[in-house]
Parts: C-alpha cells; structure tokens; sequence
C-alpha cells in the first residue's frame, strides 16, 4: 500500500526506524524507573506514602518494560537488550 492510500484509509504509515525508537526509549525509561525504585526503596528506612509510590512504580516498571518488548518482538523479531549497567535485572 502506497503512503497516499495509507492516507485515504485514515492509516499512519509505519516507519520503521521511528517505530523502534519510541519503543527503545520507552523500555529505557521504564527501565529507570524500575532501577530507580529499586534503589530508592534500599535507602528509605519506613515504609511512608512515598516508599509505597515508589514500589508502585517499580512494580509497574516490569510490566510495561515487558509489553513495549512483546510489542517490539512482534514487529522486529528481536528484544532490546539491556545496557551493560542493566545487565544484572532480570525483566
């Protein structure tokens, strides 16, 4: 399908360098957010409304890291691998 009757069926074309991107970045920021949560919740000494955000987001963190790979499997027939420093996290 050419891009002008992508146009007229009210599709997006896919591009997909700008596919993998949006999906690259957003594993990485849930990876930091995952990471993030983790180290925060080491430091805090009581579980307070913050530490409870906290292990929320980082519970989150995995699942969303998850659907954004099974997304970018399905479309690329690959995973994002994770950075050196994230090699220690399972997902």
């Amino acid at each position: 399908m050419t891009p002008e009757e992508r146009m007229k069926n009210n599709l997006i074309p896919f591009e997909e360098d700008a596919i993998r991107e949006y999906l690259d970045s957003a594993i990485r920021s849930w990876r930091k957010k995952r990471d993030r949560s983790k180290e925060e919740f080491t430091i805090a000494k009581s579980i307070d409304e913050s530490t409870k955000n906290i292990l929320a987001e980082a519970a989150m963190a995995k699942y969303y890291i998850d659907a954004f790979q099974s997304v970018r499997m399905s479309l690329f027939g690959e995973l994002l691998v994770p950075e050196k420093k994230d090699l220690t996290n399972k997902e």
